[in-house]
């Protein structure tokens, strides 16, 4: 009896291995293996602690960058060049952070099917990765945590809808109440990066 070496099928997640018997190849061991998929993070901005909102404004302008929404009145704009999208947010929290928002592209229209804020959070705990603030479990819907990189940025996974299926996420708000609710949202996390000295 010949035996053959070990096949996979990584799409499919399958191995198995096989040896000869007369003139039939016969399965001797199969077994279904659990993938790695990707993690999806959903929508990425730069979210950039400025001194002075105006005046970061103008600048990013000059590199190309537009208003997107935002209300200056209350210190924040976010701005777009393309599909590049940074966040300016004065007095809001001190450090510059990475942000991620499950359930949304780039224009901050909601997206389905996407990974919901939970379950990315608890892929992240079983490979060890520490957590400055969680999403709590036994909720639905809008949440986030803050994890931080070995350099200390702050990472925001911060999401908005209210859940992975179409119907569940159809959201006819203009994109200037989504960002507005994204904007009250962060204020939470962000205070837990800032610390006691936070002002927003």
């Amino acid at each position: 009896m010949k035996t053959g070496p070990r096949c996979t099928w990584p799409s499919a997640g399958l191995s198995f291995s096989w040896r000869w018997g007369g003139s039939a190849a016969i399965i001797e061991r199969n077994s279904f293996q659990q993938r790695s998929l990707p993690i999806q993070l959903g929508a990425f901005s730069v979210s950039l602690a400025v001194k002075d909102i105006k005046a970061s404004v103008a600048f990013y302008e000059k590199l190309g960058f537009t208003p997107h929404v935002g209300d200056l009145s209350q210190n924040w704009q976010v701005m777009k060049n393309g599909d590049a999208v940074i966040g300016l947010f004065q007095g809001m929290f001190e450090k510059n952070s990475l942000t991620f928002n499950p359930g949304w592209n780039q224009d901050a229209q909601a997206v389905a099917p996407f990974t919901d804020v939970r379950e990315i959070q608890q892929q992240l705990k079983e490979t060890g990765v520490e957590f400055l603030a969680e999403a709590d479990l036994d909720t639905t819907g809008a949440a986030s945590f803050v994890v931080v990189d070995p350099d200390g940025n702050p990472v925001i996974v911060d999401q908005h809808v209210q859940g992975a299926s179409p119907r569940a996420i159809t959201d006819n708000h203009p994109p200037k109440e989504r960002y507005e609710t994204f904007v009250n949202a962060i204020r939470e996390p962000r205070r837990r990066i800032a610390g006691p000295g936070f002002a927003g």
